[in-house]
């Protein structure tokens, strides 16, 4: 799946959903894409990689609590792109979670900008970027590289929880959030955190 250069635009007051939900292994490439609502990448097959460039995604919470929600696939590379959700307490603009038999091999998070559309303060969960899974359960992602992202407005600013095998995240700026960076139920040398503010 390629897609490149198209801005999708909803009518009315529920936002559209967009589904990279694919068969089929292989690439799927989002690059200069603009959507006012969802996203989701939940492949049903092994052999599946997510690539996103440049891309804008803001969605509401009528719709959706996330901007951008992926599992499944065996690599994730997710740059230079601008994520939200408005009007939300439970926001969470980006989260890759565990697939209980595919496993991750490289997730890179990367100069991106998370901006959800209530303050801090109303926030009650949600994650302005997570990966991992907030509770024990099946699946591995290894090879996590998270840096120079900004997010704002966040409940649980940068996020990496069970099923973390490996990786590390800095440089990140984090502005109005309840918890700046944590780590949950991985191995206490697993993920280094360094630099992040």
């Amino acid at each position: 799946v390629y897609m490149s250069g198209v801005e999708s635009v909803s009518i009315g007051a529920s936002r559209s959903w967009m589904r990279m939900d694919t068969a089929l292994a292989g690439d799927v490439i989002l690059e200069d894409v603009t959507h006012d609502g969802n996203v989701t990448c939940k492949p049903t097959v092994p052999g599946v990689n997510y690539v996103q460039r440049r891309c804008k995604f803001k969605s509401s919470a009528s719709i959706a609590q996330r901007a951008l929600e992926c599992v499944g696939a065996e690599t994730y590379l997710i740059e230079d792109s601008e994520m939200g959700v408005d009007v939300s307490t439970s926001a969470s603009g980006l989260l890759i979670s565990p697939h209980a038999t595919i496993p991750v091999s490289s997730c890179i998070v990367r100069r991106n900008k998370i901006r959800n559309g209530v303050a801090a303060a109303q926030q009650t969960s949600g994650y302005g970027i997570g990966i991992g899974a907030e509770n024990p359960t099946a699946g591995s992602i290894d090879g996590v590289k998270v840096y120079g992202n900004e997010i704002n407005h966040a409940n649980h600013g940068l996020f990496i929880g069970y099923t973390v095998g490996s990786g590390e995240t800095y440089g990140n700026v984090i502005r109005d959030s309840i918890i700046g960076t944590i780590n949950k139920g991985i191995q206490s040398d697993a993920v280094h955190q360094h630099h992040n503010i």
